[in-house]
């Protein structure tokens, strides 16, 4: 708490993902090669994608021990605000919520702000603890769980999800900017676009036309066609549906390429759905 010029008192009532989200952005701007207090003042955004504030509920709902350090160390938008505040930044701040998607969109909206001149430097997160089994007794209800816990995307033994935990952040700039100032350059974004499914045959179904007409979008934006793309990163939770509907999706897009196959992966075969900060790490 000292680093960051927080109060004891304070700190022990901020929403651990805030603490985590601090020096996750502080890392991720060094290892950009910024020294992060020389963005003090500049219009550097933050960008943060979550899906649950289990933490905010805990203390909120306490209703006898609520005090201003709990309501300013809880809920969504003081994820990036805290972030933008501490470190003296003037750009957007903002927390995202799409569901698994929350930290992937935070990185398309950093694009954005970066495109429209909003930002000159953007941090884009996510966040995601387990702090109350609330969701997991959910994903049980809606038959979306994994009985062993383990998410085994696009698998014969695929049955669920399997929930994670992850806090991460990862700095984006115009790619000229960050050339003319020698910065390391992990990757490059040559498009990135959102769309919603509509309807489906469910609320949490998703739509392999809209699917489809999204990557599709992404690729002619990107100026880059199918057969060119080695690798996918997919959203492939491992479950049975999800699973199947994404790979007609991709089948759909790259069915006409010829040479060398398209590899599909997801990362949480590895660390597990980690919710709102899946994106980040798919991404990542």
């Amino acid at each position: 708490n000292d680093f960051f010029g927080i109060a004891p008192v304070e700190a022990a009532a901020l929403d651990p993902q805030q603490r985590l989200l601090l020096q996750a952005s502080w890392r991720a701007l060094e290892d950009a090669g910024i020294d992060p207090r020389s963005l003090a003042g500049t219009p550097t955004g933050v960008f943060v994608g979550m899906m649950s504030s289990e933490w905010s509920n805990l203390q909120m709902l306490d209703f006898a021990g609520v005090s201003a350090f709990r309501g300013a160390g809880s809920g969504y938008f003081m994820a990036a605000n805290r972030i933008s505040y501490h470190l003296n930044l003037t750009g957007p701040s903002m927390a995202i919520d799409s569901a698994c998607s929350s930290s992937l969109i935070a990185v398309h909206q950093g694009c954005a702000a970066l495109r429209s001149g909003d930002a000159d430097t953007v941090i884009a997160a996510g966040a995601n603890l387990l702090l109350t089994p609330a969701l997991s007794i959910f994903y049980t209800q809606a038959g979306l769980s994994a009985p062993d816990g383990r998410c085994k995307p696009f698998g014969q033994r695929a049955d669920g999800i399997g929930r994670g935990e992850g806090v991460a952040a990862v700095v984006l700039r115009r790619l000229d900017d960050a050339v003319a100032e020698s910065q390391p350059i992990y990757a490059v974004v040559k498009s990135s676009v959102a769309n919603h499914d509509g309807r489906s045959n469910g609320i949490t179904a998703p739509s392999r036309r809209s699917q489809v007409e999204l990557m599709r979008r992404a690729l002619s934006l990107a100026g880059v066609e199918a057969s060119q793309i080695g690798f996918v990163e997919a959203h492939g939770t491992g479950t049975l549906l999800g699973d199947m509907i994404e790979a007609n999706a991709l089948g759909d897009v790259h069915k006409a390429r010829g040479g060398e196959p398209c590899l599909l992966g997801s990362v949480k075969g590895n660390i597990g759905h980690t919710e709102g900060s899946a994106g980040i790490a798919a991404f990542i």
